[in-house]
C-alpha cells in the first residue's frame, strides 16, 4: 500500500498539565479528502494545531511523507507543503486583498505539485469576490470575504494538504454553499484536504472518509455513506 501523505499515530497532547488527546490516530491519503467531525471542545483544533506543530505532541507522532514532524517550528512545517485554513479566519487587517495573497505566495515544496500553480489569477479565478475586492483592507472584508481571503491565501503557498479549521463556521448560507462548491472543485483537481466542520450533508459530499472526534479520541471512522446510514451515531456523537 502507498504510504499516506498525512498520519496520526497514537498523538496525544496537552495544554499544560490538562491532556486533550489521548491516542488519536488519523491518516489522509494523497488525493483525497477527509473529514474531522465532533461537537466543539472535543480536540479538532487541537489536534489540527498540533499537526501545524503549534503545540507540541507529548506522545505519538505526526508524520508527513514518511517524516516525523516532532521538533520542527511551525513555519518549516507549512513549508514541507501544508496549507492552513485556521479557525476565526485570522486575516491580516491592515493589509489588502492584494497584499495578503501576493505577501503568502510561494512555489510547491519540491514533490508537492498537483497540477497547474496556485497564482494570484488563479485565486481570481475561484473567488471572483476576491478580484473585485484587491484593494480593500483585510478588516473590511465581510466574514464570507475573509474565509475566502484565507483560503487563497494557503492556496498561494501552493499546499499539497489543505487544512481548513472549521471552514464554513459563522458564514450565510449562501457563502457557504460557495464554499463547499470550491471544496468540491479543489478535490476534483486532486487537491488532498483534512476539514473540520460540523455539517454531515455537506461534507458528505466532498469527503471521502470521515472521522469523529470525542474527549480527545476518535470514536468512529468509515464512509460518508455509513455514516449518513447511520443516525444513531450522529446523534450520540454529534447531536446538540
Amino acid at each position: 500500500m502507498t504510504a499516506p501523505l498525512l498520519a496520526l499515530e497514537g498523538v496525544a497532547a496537552a495544554y499544560g498539565r490538562t491532556p486533550v488527546l489521548f491516542g488519536v490516530d488519523l491518516t489522509v491519503p494523497a488525493g483525497e479528502v477527509v473529514a474531522l467531525m465532533g461537537r466543539n471542545g472535543m480536540g479538532k483544533t487541537t489536534t489540527v494545531r498540533t499537526i501545524m506543530g503549534l503545540m507540541p505532541a507529548t506522545a505519538g507522532r505526526v508524520v508527513w511523507r514518511g517524516r516525523d514532524l516532532a521538533g520542527l517550528a511551525p513555519h518549516r512545517i507549512a513549508h514541507l507543503g501544508l496549507g492552513l485554513v485556521p479557525e476565526g479566519r485570522r486575516v491580516f487587517p491592515t493589509l489588502t486583498v492584494r497584499e495578503t495573497l501576493v505577501a503568502t505566495a510561494r512555489p510547491p515544496a519540491p514533490g508537492s505539485a498537483t497540477g497547474e500553480p496556485w497564482t494570484l489569477d488563479r485565486v481570481h479565478g475561484l473567488f471572483p469576490r476576491l478580484a473585485e475586492r484587491a484593494d480593500s483592507l483585510g478588516g473590511q472584508l465581510s466574514g464570507g470575504e475573509q474565509q475566502m481571503l484565507a483560503i487563497g491565501r494557503a492556496l498561494m503557498t501552493n499546499p499539497a494538504l489543505l487544512i481548513l479549521d472549521e471552514a464554513t463556521e459563522g458564514l450565510a448560507p449562501v457563502i457557504r454553499d460557495q464554499i463547499w462548491a470550491v471544496l468540491g472543485r479543489l478535490k476534483a483537481e486532486g487537491l488532498s484536504i483534512l476539514v473540520i466542520d460540523k455539517t454531515v450533508s455537506a461534507l458528505a459530499r466532498v469527503a471521502d472518509r470521515m472521522a469523529i472526534l470525542e474527549k480527545g479520541r476518535v470514536v468512529w471512522t468509515g464512509t460518508p455513506a455509513a455514516l449518513l446510514a447511520a443516525p444513531d451515531v450522529q446523534h450520540r456523537h454529534l447531536g446538540v
